[in-house]
């Protein structure tokens, strides 16, 4: 990755942008898209950078997106891409088509002055996500906003043993969950770890054992919740009190409101909100007010965000809704097994089967699972069928791929 894990100061031009990067709409002649797509960080931030500086709307795209480089580079050629100031962020969402967010200089500012207002004694972000994902750009622009330094980091070469500097104080490193449990399993990584201010964690849930693994050996984690649509994070649950062993994901940061409905829903209102999405059939602005997420949540009695699952990963069987998330949560004491992931499959006479792939080098204890399935869920919660592999497909930001894995075993969708 270049000279990884070498400090990058982000360009006074950025710190600029991010206060003053307005969307405007474009005429003829408007300048064309700086697509940026690669796979070293660094590289990533300076193209950003310098797409900036020449005043072209810009689009992030996963470099090893092959099946999908097609259909984004079609979205990417309307016209309504070429808008000034523009920041596209691919999200194929749950739909899985080509589909681009758009940010600017503004709405990315403010989620980045809302992080440095609630955490002032962090000036070094170290990030080992890819750049192309919001969690990935975010920590050069946070750097940007309060003067400090930014690190690309290669995680895989710390998987090694090989491990670079001591972190400064205060600094903060941006992981995934399946990130951080492979970095857990290297001896040499706890003091190394140990040494960040915080851990940011987000993009998926925190297995409970890798929780309280965490909390055994001290790890600052910071839990936290956001996706593309909201620039990133919006809450954040400071180490202090993860350690202590609060629950959830934290409070709002300083830019935002989050709203848990009494049904369950939440919803997201700040200026950094992306404006609309951009797909095939043309730029859709999103609805004035607070965006209504795709999640369900409540608030803990600490006054922290409790993130329950998606809504749409309910599965209706036999005339019975049963929540993925909370069998995955069940089924993840499940001894031998690294990952669980539950999802649902079209069925004849059921409507859906619940279906469970497990992570694991032991395909035989089918009977095992079975038997504790059976003593701890509800008979419309017991996985119909239950997959093995030795790692779950996933994507770069550490989330199951449904389409690689319905594909490995020729299941069909919902």
């Amino acid at each position: 990755m270049g000279q990884i894990n070498e400090p990058m100061s982000p360009p006074d031009a950025l710190a600029a942008w991010l206060r003053e990067g307005k969307v405007a709409e474009t005429g003829a002649g408007a300048p064309p898209v700086a697509v940026v797509s690669a796979a070293d960080a660094r590289r990533v931030w300076k193209r950003v950078a310098a797409a900036v500086a020449e005043q072209r709307p810009l689009a992030l795209t996963d470099p090893v997106d092959d099946a999908r480089r097609a259909e984004l580079a079609a979205v990417l050629a309307r016209a309504e891409a070429k808008t000034a100031g523009a920041v596209w962020m691919a999200t194929g969402g749950t739909t899985g088509g080509a589909r681009f967010c758009r940010h600017s200089g503004q709405t990315l500012g403010t989620a980045a002055r809302g992080f440095a207002a609630a955490f002032p004694e962090v000036r070094e972000q170290w990030s080992a996500l890819p750049a192309h994902h919001a969690g990935g750009l975010m920590p050069l622009l946070r750097a940007a906003v309060c003067g400090g330094t930014a690190v690309a980091a290669d995680y895989r070469v710390w998987l090694g043993g090989d491990f670079p500097q001591m972190p400064g104080p205060g600094a903060c490193l941006s992981l995934v969950p399946t990130q951080l449990g492979r970095l857990m399993a290297v001896p040499a990584a706890d003091a190394f770890l140990r040494a960040f201010a915080m851990i940011l964690t987000g993009g998926a849930a925190l297995p409970p054992a890798m929780q309280a693994e965490a909390v055994r050996r001290s790890l600052p984690l910071a839990p936290c919740y956001g996706m593309t649509e909201t620039a990133a994070m919006v809450t954040v649950l400071p180490p202090t009190e993860f350690l202590a062993g609060t629950e959830g994901c934290g409070r709002a940061l300083p830019h935002a409101r989050v709203e848990a409905d009494g049904d369950g829903s939440l919803s997201v209102d700040t200026a950094a909100l992306f404006d609309g999405y951009l797909d095939l059939g043309g730029f859709h602005p999103r609805l004035p007010g607070p965006w209504a997420t795709p999640d369900a949540a409540h608030w803990s009695a600490e006054g922290s965000l409790v993130v329950e699952g998606r809504l749409d990963r309910v599965i209706n069987t036999g005339g019975k809704k049963v929540s993925a998330e909370r069998v995955e949560r069940v089924l993840s004491g499940l001894e031998g097994v690294g990952a669980v992931f539950v999802f649902g499959a079209a069925d004849p006479l059921w409507g859906e089967r619940v279906i469970a792939a497990v992570e694991t080098e032991n395909a035989a204890a089918e009977t095992v699972w079975r038997a504790f399935a059976r003593d701890r869920l509800a008979p419309e919660e017991r996985p119909k069928m239950w997959l093995t592999l030795k790692r779950l497909p996933r994507s770069s930001m550490g989330k199951v791929d449904m389409a690689a894995l319905r594909k490995s075993f020729s299941l069909p969708g919902k």
